[in-house]
């Protein structure tokens, strides 16, 4: 259940159980985990070397077939027909053709079925006998091998070689052709024996070696196809490369060495050894799967599962007795300790009962003196507000009347200024008359001018051009002057509005520094009223201070009755917190009868401890005799109650 505690005896069971469980699981783990790793390296030690002994197995038979290729090579008959066919062609020999196709079918009639049969050929790579395993010596001859890799090789290595497996046109099923070189006596090349070997029986011999239970073992050539699987389907049309999943199989063989490589195919993990046969890239290969041989580490694993389960079980059961009977003893102490706790917390509510009588009186006249007092505060408060905006406002009002003085002197300036600027302009405007007069004189001598130029004919042209220059000059400058002289007597007729204008200002000024004398007067009268006012409220305010001496002690007395009440509901509280830890602990429900009896006459209260709120007397004003001591704060004393002055918990349904 959520929330819930666990007792000591669950405790107990729980931390053995995970003990015990934890150190099982532990050890089976770990041997568990190292018999796996023991039975993956055993059985890759053992794929391995199936793999090398079936590859040597295959190299010594293979070894063998080319020693039988060998002898036939060196029977009298093959020689001698070689030989012939080498001198006087194959239509010359054919008495010594037909004895070697006699000898050939003496020893295809000893070897069975394991040769598809034995053939004959000159150095051109002309088939000229041969003698299949039914005995049939009409096929071979005339049949062209020039182009087939085992005669060419034979040939350039003058030594015996055995070629790849592949599908026979005779018979359909895989073959490899031994090829032995044939030589005359000066070592030249004659032609070679081919012995055609049926590899089925590779395929049967590595199909027969088991690999574990279900495991097998396959060979593959250079190329990664298959050559040899018990699955004969699969047998030269099968590549390991194109095949998904074997991969890393597949790139693990065409290493050429032998080794061990794990691969994941169709949802099960295979190891597979594999080593080289050491002919034409040949490799031999034995798989199984992983979980073959590891199902004796599943048994185990039920195994160590079992034994965890029993473990826990019996480790549980010893547990419980062995906490049962140390629980007992403390069950007993804990109903004895919260039967204490209720005695205790009876006595400190007794206690507080009695305090908060004494606290209500108290607390009754320490809101009124509070209220009085509070009173006289804002009173004195405003009368010494009411009396600094007065010395306030005076000092303004003078401030303002010497600021309003040098605003008239400023303005009797201005006033002087307009004029001297009037006066300024007038002369100007003469200055400029003088200068037009000028102008219309230089226009007229430019006139002139112009005219004895005139006179002169080409002699004066030069000089009328100057002329000419000048009086443009001149009109220029009569008209600047007829614009300046506009400009300035409009300046004169502004500047004399102006000075009408500060006039009226000068004036105005004058009335409103009357008018501020007169306020400074009224402003100076309420400042020294509002400083009498003040000090009656100062008056006052003693008064009630001594009142406040006598209310004080008697808030003293009830404040320490209300702390030792509080200091002992304190410690039957926490007394209750320690028998309710050790009720937890043993899982013994610690809900007594007295506290629930109590929870129902008393009524809810919160089990955190709630200090006593202090009783203050209100404060004096800064005018009074001195520091006071600290008083009852109470705004609204109608509605206080016992509970919020001395709170005391009483609340035991937890307990």
């Amino acid at each position: 259940m959520k929330g819930r505690k666990l007792s000591l005896t669950q405790k107990l069971m729980f931390i053995g159980g995970a003990i015990v469980l934890a150190v099982v699981v532990a050890i089976g783990g770990v041997s568990i985990w190292k018999s796996m790793q023991s039975l993956i390296g055993l059985s890759k030690t053992n794929s391995q070397q199936q793999s090398e002994q079936m590859a040597a197995m295959v190299r010594m038979v293979m070894e063998e077939e080319v020693g039988k290729a060998k002898a036939i090579a060196a029977m009298g008959p093959v020689v001698q027909a070689a030989r012939q066919v080498a001198a006087q062609g194959a239509s010359g020999a054919h008495d010594a053709i037909a004895q070697a196709n006699e000898a050939l079918r003496a020893i295809i009639g000893v070897a069975g079925e394991q040769y598809e049969g034995i053939f004959l050929s000159d150095a051109s790579g002309t088939l000229f006998g041969g003698v299949l395993h039914d005995g049939n010596t009409k096929l071979y001859p005339g049949v062209q091998i020039k182009d087939r890799a085992y005669f060419k090789r034979a040939k350039e290595a003058g030594r015996p070689v055995i070629g790849q497996v592949i599908v026979s046109k005779i018979s359909k099923e895989p073959v490899a052709v031994i090829s032995v070189p044939l030589k005359n006596e000066k070592g030249q090349f004659l032609g070679i024996v081919g012995v055609t070997l049926k590899v089925g029986f590779l395929a049967e011999t590595v199909s027969q070696t088991k690999v574990g239970t279900a495991g097998y073992a396959y060979m593959t050539d250079k190329e990664g196809t298959i050559i040899a699987h018990p699955d004969k389907k699969l047998i030269l049309k099968l590549n390991l490369h194109k095949v998904p999943g074997l991969e890393p199989l597949a790139a693990a063989m065409d290493s050429g060495k032998s080794g061990v490589v794990e691969y994941r195919f169709r949802g099960a993990d295979k190891i597979s050894g594999y080593a080289p046969v050491g002919i034409n890239g040949w490799m031999v290969g034995a798989t199984q799967t992983k979980s073959e041989f590891l199902g004796p580490v599943r048994a185990m694993a039920w195994q160590v599962g079992a034994v965890s389960v029993v473990a826990v079980l019996l480790t549980l059961l010893a547990f419980f007795v062995f906490s049962r009977n140390m629980t007992r003893p403390i069950m007993v102490a804990t109903e004895g300790l919260s039967d204490g706790a209720d005695q205790v917390a009876e006595a400190s509510t007794q206690v507080s009962s009695a305090s908060q009588q004494l606290a209500e009186g108290a607390s009754e006249q320490a809101a009124s003196l509070e209220e009085t007092s509070s009173a006289l505060e804002e009173m004195a408060s405003m009368t010494r507000q009411n009396a600094d905006n007065a010395q306030q406002a005076d000092s303004i009002v003078k401030a303002s009347s010497g600021d309003i003085s040098e605003a008239q002197r400023s303005m009797q300036a201005l006033t002087q200024s307009m004029q001297e600027i009037s006066q300024a302009s007038t002369e100007t405007q003469k200055i400029i008359k003088t200068i037009d007069e000028i102008a219309f004189q230089t226009n007229l001598l430019a006139l002139n001018a112009a005219v004895e130029a005139a006179r002169a004919g080409e002699a004066g042209t030069g000089f009328a051009v100057v002329a000419d220059e000048v009086r443009n000059l001149a009109m220029r400058s009569a008209e600047a002057a007829r614009n300046t002289a506009e400009l300035i007597e409009a300046t004169v007729k502004k500047v004399s509005g102006g000075e009408s204008i500060l006039k009226d200002a000068n004036q105005a000024f004058q009335k409103v520094a009357e008018g501020a004398s007169k306020i400074g007067e009224l402003v100076s009268e309420i400042a020294a009223a509002s400083g009498e006012q003040a000090e009656g409220i100062s008056q006052v305010n003693r008064a009630v201070s001594e009142m406040d001496q006598v209310l004080q002690r008697n808030a003293s007395t009830t404040e320490e009755t209300a702390s030792a009440a509080e200091e002992l509901n304190a410690q039957a509280q926490q007394m209750r917190q320690y028998v309710r830890a050790l009720a937890d602990l043993v899982g013994l429900k610690a809900h007594g009868r007295k506290g629930e009896k109590r929870k129902a006459a008393s009524g809810p209260s919160t089990e955190r401890d709630v200090p006593v709120p202090s009783l203050k007397a209100p404060s004096k004003s800064k005018k009074g005799n001195g520091a006071r001591p600290p008083a009852v704060s109470q705004k609204e004393p109608a509605q206080v109650s016992p509970e919020e002055l001395i709170p005391f918990d009483d609340d035991f349904s937890e307990f």
